[in-house]
């Protein structure tokens, strides 16, 4: 095998192509200008709008007493914050008429009080009586009337 060199130059050429890879043309990719658009951000929500002060679900409560000289009615209010009382202020027509009872005395001095429940015995003649029941958290009160 005496081949002469440039032959065996040849034939190495061309096992190196056979072998080689083929040359690729890379894209080469240029970072966009354009920042990326900003997290949505969320509108926000206006709290509930509180409610007014009802007596069964009436802003005016007509109480009659009946044969029984007393009644319980219960106040609420819709949206009103945790610990929020009421406060029931009879008119001076009421004086000497009704008594009104808190359900629970929620402080010193701030009247007639209730977390809710108010009781209201007869010992008079309450016609023309009205009672207005408000909350410490504001809104409209309501008003009981005999």
């Amino acid at each position: 095998m005496n081949a002469p060199a440039a032959t065996i130059g040849v034939a190495v050429a061309a096992m190196l192509t056979c072998f080689a890879p083929a040359a690729r043309a890379q894209t080469i990719a240029i970072p966009s200008a354009t920042p990326a658009a900003p997290a949505p951000t969320q509108s926000p929500v206006a709290p509930p709008q509180l409610g007014p002060v009802l007596v069964a679900g009436k802003a005016t409560y007509v109480l009659t007493f009946g044969p029984k000289n007393s009644q319980t009615i219960t106040a609420t209010q819709s949206h009103a914050p945790a610990g929020a009382y009421f406060i029931a202020t009879p008119g001076t027509i009421c004086l000497g008429a009704i008594n009104v009872v808190g359900s629970a005395t929620v402080g010193t001095g701030m009247g007639i009080t209730s977390s809710g429940a108010f009781t209201f015995t007869r010992v008079g003649n309450p016609v023309g009586c009205a009672v207005s029941i408000s909350s410490s958290a504001g809104g409209t009160p309501a008003t009981v009337v005999f």
